[in-house]
């Protein structure tokens, strides 16, 4: 789920620079975006958890609760501590714009005027 998390805030950080916003802007707006399909996710997640727990017994139980909590701590980290560490790596870059370390970033072309 952490993993699934990630991918989504990523994939809609490539679109958002394709889009060509400015980084911090993509990012924010990334996470903004991805938050429902985290959420759905892990909320489904935790009702399976709920349910092996109610119908469930002995080492079924114990899965449910250790997948609970594993649910929790990875809607947790994948939504406050992951875009706490981007904020600070982004906020070390100079300029607002992505650069070569970003898949979606795409170099701004430059268009010379040709004298005839």
């Amino acid at each position: 789920m952490a993993v699934d998390a990630n991918v989504l805030v990523f994939e809609r950080l490539k679109e958002e620079l394709r889009a060509g916003k400015k980084l911090r802007l993509a990012m924010e707006e990334s996470f903004r975006r991805a938050w429902p399909s985290i959420r759905d996710g892990h909320v489904t997640t935790l009702i399976s958890s709920v349910v092996l727990l109610w119908f469930g017994s002995g080492f079924v139980q114990g899965f449910a609760v250790v997948l609970g909590i594993a649910v929790l701590v990875s809607l947790l980290t994948a939504y406050s501590i992951t875009r706490t560490i981007m904020r600070v790596v982004f906020s070390l870059f100079k300029k607002d714009e992505a650069n070569w370390m970003f898949l979606g970033y795409m170099p701004r072309r430059i268009e010379v005027p040709v004298n005839k």
